[in-house]
């Protein structure tokens, strides 16, 4: 997987949108996908976590990594 991560600034009091843009495979690419939560946080905090795991279980049928997935499904970000 190919991606950058991003944080979007948001007004105070409130937290930052988090933003992951990216393919995979590197070669050969079979998909694409751009992610945004709002008021997640950094992008490597949220948003990467949901494309990592909607990008697995596009290419192989089922997520690999349950940790992450309780991570993301709790959706405890800040």
């Amino acid at each position: 997987m190919c991606g950058k991560t991003g944080t979007v600034q948001n007004a105070p009091p409130l937290f930052d949108h988090s933003v992951f843009i990216a393919f995979a495979p590197r070669d050969h690419p079979k998909i694409a996908i751009s992610v945004y939560v709002e008021d997640a946080g950094q992008g490597a905090r949220a948003a990467a976590s949901i494309a990592s795991l909607m990008i697995e279980k596009y290419l192989f049928g089922q997520t690999k990594r349950p940790n992450i997935e309780q991570y993301v499904l709790a959706g405890k970000f800040e």
